[in-house]
Order: C-alpha cells, then structure tokens, then sequence
C-alpha cells in the first residue's frame, strides 16, 4: 500500500506575511496543516492480491475560507491520487484515507473520481468511489455524497475511520495502573512478603519499556523502523529488571514473578484494545465473517482483528494465572513461567495473521524456544 506525495496548485501565498517565527516554522514542520480525505469503494467479487486501486481525489478552499478563516500559507487546491494492493473480493466496503499536506488551513470542498482496478496482466476496470462521513455508532459509513467540507486540522489529529486520536497512550496507561493495582492485590491476597513493591515495580515496567523498544528497534533493523514497541521485549524487560531489583533486595523473586505474571497479562490485553483503535498490529483483509472493519491509518477494511484476539488470549491466560497462583502453595515462579510461556507460544500463530510481512531473525527464534522451555518448566514447577 502506497501513500504518494499530492500534487497541488495555486499555493496562494500571502506575500505581505512576515517570515514565520522559530517556534512557528518548527510546528510547521513536525504537524503541518493537513486535510484527511477519505474516498470509499467496494472491491469487486474477483478482486486478487495483485489488484490495484488507484482513486483520483480533488480538493478546493471554500470561497468564504479564502476571504476570512483561512490561515497560514499554501495551496488553495489539490489534486491527489492515492494507490492500494493487497485486498481482496468480499471484504466489503474499504476506506483509503490520504492525508494532504501543503494546503492553506481552512474549509475545504473535496469530491472522488472514480476508481481505476489495475491486475497483472489484465486491462483496468472502473471501480465507482464514493465520500462519506463516517458513524462511531454504526461502525459503517453512511451519508454517501458526491462532494463534501472538511476542516484541515494539524497532522497528528488528522485520523482515518475507525481510529481515533490518544486511544493508544490512553489505554497503555491504563494498562499499567491496572497491572500495578492487580499485582498490589495478588500480594496482599496471598501475603506474598514483598515489601516496597511498588517502586520496584515502577522501575520493572520502565524497563520493559526499555526493552520493547530495544526488541523492536533490533527486529526491525534492516529497514530502520523505529515507529514501534515490541511485546516480547517488554515482558523480557519486566521480568530482568524486577528480578533484579526483588534479588537485590532480599525478597523471594519466585513470589514476585507469580504475582507479576497476571498483571502483565491484564495490563497487555487493555493496551491491545488501544491497538485496535489506533491502528496498529492491525490483521490481514478477510472476506469472513469473522473479520471485523478496522483501519491501519490508511486502509480501512474487514481485517482479522488480531489486536482483540491478542486482547481475549492475554485477558484468558491472566485469569488463569491468577486461578493458578491462589492454588499454589508455594509460589515460586511457576505459575509466571507457565503463564507468560504459554502466552508467547500461542501469539506467535496470531503474528501470523498479522497483515504486516513478518520479519524472522534470531530473536524471534530465540523467543519461540526460551518460551517453550518456559511453559515446559513452569508447569513441572508449579506441581512440584
């Protein structure tokens, strides 16, 4: 899936505008204005993987925004034409979401042409493409025009259907004050001993962040990628820096690991909920009935939606840890090695339907095995 560079004219600048100041030119640059348009169309029934869709989009400044509300300088118009691969027929209707940059803020006019369907081989076909405002209640588009306004907004706020902007940061929050409370609670529940755990846990989960990024940054080397967070680095972050810090302390770790085990498993299936809704780990395109709409920012289509189901194994396996650590005599980190082994093994069929390519290094192999011999030893312990 492509997103090429918008072709604009008449840029309009005011000449009498002074130069821009420092702090102006720096927002200019990080979050330009932008217009997020969004055409829809319906992939025909023999629609393939090589197919491609390229949907013509143009935009104009509305008179009144021109004389008044506008502001800043750039394009009053626009011509764009946005290109996507990789669907398939059946999976209903699909949003294609440019984001335009290099206008003048302000109300626009935007209209769609109709879509080209290009495949290996084969002449184009015309593909109709519609606008239309998207509905939260509905979780469908409605109100289809021919032509409609839309307000340019800065780039961070300029979102596609279906996902919506600080759903992430906000859940992942809430992930972790979740995970802090259930392993406050497993403590005193079980009077695991562990005094001061808080801080302790404080500086675990700094470290797992720390080691979600390092993970990420490693797995994703060769292109450079470093847009994400990686699960597996965050529970290998988690589990050496609390370790540690239990061990330095004096505290059993085995007891802290067990209480950790289904907090992190909390905490993991609230934070993927932001990832359905922001857009990310998002699944392949699917005919099923199974799949559920959702977007990656750009294409919002029927997708297998591999962020909830990650979500419904880690709220699973999180309840089973705790059932699993009320029922140990003794905890010694049994149940978090079973638990977090477990979970590890059955997301690597998940990645699979990720509609990302996966990327197989040494350290994807390695998680595989470390957590096979995790669940292995994890439930030879627990029933020791």
């Amino acid at each position: 899936m492509s997103s090429p560079t918008p072709e604009v004219t008449d840029t309009g600048e005011d000449e009498l505008a002074g130069p821009p100041s420092a702090f102006d030119a720096y927002v200019e640059r990080v979050a330009p204005d932008t217009l997020a348009v969004t055409a829809w169309l319906d992939p025909p029934a023999d629609t393939q993987l090589s197919d491609r869709f390229v949907v013509r989009m143009d935009g104009r400044l509305r008179a009144a925004s021109e004389e008044g509300s506008a502001s800043g300088s750039g394009a009053v118009r626009f011509e764009h034409e946005e290109s996507v691969e990789g669907l398939i027929g059946g999976c209903g209707p699909v949003a294609v979401t440019a984001r335009v940059t290099g206008i003048r803020a302000g109300e626009w006019e935007v209209s769609a042409d109709t879509a080209m369907r290009i495949g290996d081989g084969r002449s184009a076909r015309r593909v109709e493409a519609r606008l239309a405002r998207w509905s939260w209640t509905r979780w469908s588009p409605v109100a289809d025009v021919g032509a409609f306004s839309a307000r340019s907004c800065r780039l961070p706020f300029a979102m596609a259907p279906g996902t919506a902007f600080g759903v992430w940061p906000a859940m992942a929050i809430i992930g972790i004050a979740l995970a802090l409370f259930v392993q406050g609670w497993l403590s005193g529940v079980r009077r695991l001993g562990l005094a001061h755990l808080l801080p302790v846990s404080v500086a675990a989960v700094a470290g797992g962040l720390v080691g979600a990024k390092l993970w990420y940054l490693m797995v994703h080397r060769a292109a450079r990628r470093r847009d994400g967070w990686c699960i597996q680095g965050l529970v290998a972050g988690v589990t050496v820096v609390g370790a540690l810090l239990v061990a330095l302390t004096g505290l059993p770790v085995g007891r802290f690991l067990d209480a950790t085990a289904p907090a992190l498993l909390f905490g993991m299936a609230v934070g993927r909920i932001g990832c359905f809704f922001g857009g990310c780990c998002y699944g392949r395109p699917t005919s099923s009935r199974l799949g559920i709409w959702s977007s990656d920012r750009h294409v919002g289509v029927r997708r297998i939606p591999t962020q909830l189901m990650e979500s419904l194994l880690a709220a699973s396996l999180g309840g089973a840890a705790v059932a699993g650590l009320l029922a140990e005599p003794v905890p010694r980190g049994g149940v978090f090695l079973a638990a977090l082994g477990a979970y590890t093994l059955l997301r690597q069929r998940l990645l699979a339907w990720r509609a990302e390519q996966r990327q197989t290094s040494w350290l994807t192999v390695a998680a595989s095995v470390a957590a096979g011999l995790a669940l292995a030893g994890g439930t030879v312990l627990a029933w020791i």
